[in-house]
């Protein structure tokens, strides 16, 4: 049988990957024999892997000879190459050049570790990594001939951004001696393709959710009941819905729910209890992170109207798959490949990417003025949007034909 190494930044450690990751790794067992390697050394392992999985950890820390690692890079082909890249383009810097160098020395450490797997000398093995981050340099470093190397590309690994300070360091350079780049978005595909100069091919294959069990039955009601599902960063932007149901009048209700955690969890809840709290017509409740099948199966109990994501930055949601898996629309803004996944009307509104208050007050309000029969199909169109596209099972079966050695 086929080898395949996958390399994650935590799966199937912590809970931040196990919604992407798991519905993969069902269908990439029943072609490879799978080696998990997680660069996470510390979070307890929350998702059960198939039999004869075999599971490595990186500890980025271990054996770290940073003075080692700073020579080999300051003489390293591709540090040059790059930094006349910068230079050419007139955006060098020393902040760049510290960045470029971290980089280097990740991908080198991470690389060491790789060579010493039991499988990595072996012929017929798939290097895939989960991110195309230096992970994909290292893995570029290890590889032997007869081997492949495939890298998927999502968000923060792939748009250069604010919170990146506009830099991601060796992007072209990286992929090189990638076989396959893994974009899951038109959008990401066509990024990619204009900011980076790939020298290999890009094609795109789509994330997917599996087939939910159960799907409740829509019941009319006067409540509106949103639901919002992601990190709680300053990108999600998840304080403008306190700001925007602030602005309802009392005859319309509503209750908002809100799944994850974050860094901004303290400053959101401030921003809907000073807001919210004296709000008769409004309810919100937090219910934290948790894990992907406990929220599955609170979405499938719960009665949504539908999910509001109002990020500034997105690839596709994976939350948005999961939502219209149950026929819960979607009202999100137009960043990334949002537009790809939501249709304007077809499964939910669509808004401008920087989307303010007042324009998220009408759009909901658009769901509101729907009648009982225009939602419930709403709702049908929703989930056979999703089944024709976001079907985990049949987006897994093409991309693991397109990864077959």
């Amino acid at each position: 049988m086929k080898n395949l190494i996958l390399s994650t930044n935590s799966f199937p450690f912590g809970m931040a990957e196990a919604s992407f990751i798991r519905p993969e790794i069902a269908e990439l067992v029943k072609h490879f024999q799978v080696t998990v390697v997680s660069r996470n050394s510390k979070d307890e392992q929350t998702t059960e892997l198939p039999d004869g999985v075999q599971i490595y950890r990186y500890d980025a820390k271990k054996n770290y000879a940073a003075v080692k690692l700073l020579v080999k890079t300051i003489f390293s082909p591709s540090i040059y190459r790059e930094t006349a890249q910068l230079l050419k383009k007139r955006e060098f810097s020393l902040f760049k050049c510290k960045k470029m160098l971290k980089y280097s020395m990740r991908a080198l450490h991470f690389a060491s570790y790789l060579r010493k797997l039991p499988v990595a000398q072996l012929a017929n093995t798939v290097w895939y990594t989960y991110w195309n981050d230096y992970s994909v340099l290292s893995a570029s470093m290890v590889k032997r001939e007869g081997q492949k190397l495939v890298s998927r590309a999502h968000r923060a690994d792939l748009y250069l951004r604010a919170d990146n300070n506009w830099y991601l360091p060796m992007k072209a350079i990286s992929n090189q001696k990638t076989d396959l780049l893994a974009c899951i978005s038109e959008d990401g595909k066509t990024y990619f393709e204009e900011n980076f100069t790939p020298s290999v091919p890009v094609r795109v294959f789509r994330l997917g959710v599996p087939r939910q069990n159960t799907r409740s039955p829509f019941q009319e009601k006067n409540t509106i009941s949103i639901l919002s599902f992601s990190y709680l960063s300053p990108v999600k932007r998840v304080e403008k819905i306190a700001e925007t149901l602030a602005t309802f009048e009392p005859s319309v209700t509503i209750q908002w729910t809100h799944i994850g955690d974050g860094t901004e969890r303290e400053a959101v809840l401030q921003t809907a209890k000073e807001l919210l709290s004296e709000k008769e017509n409004v309810t919100y409740c937090f219910l934290g992170a948790m894990e992907n099948a406990d929220a599955m199966r609170y979405i499938s109990e719960t009665q949504f109207d539908f999910l509001l994501n109002v990020s500034a930055s997105e690839g596709i949601p994976v939350t948005m798959m999961e939502s219209m898996s149950f026929g819960i629309p979607v009202i999100g803004t137009n960043v990334g490949g949002v537009s790809e996944i939501l249709c304007d009307g077809q499964n939910g509104f669509l808004m401008s990417a920087e989307a303010s208050v007042q324009e998220i007050h009408n759009t909901i309000c658009r769901y509101t003025q729907l009648t009982y029969r225009e939602k419930c199909e709403l709702r049908e169109r929703t989930y056979a949007f999703w089944e024709k596209n976001y079907d985990s099972k049949i987006n897994m079966q093409a991309f693991v034909s397109a990864i077959e050695m």
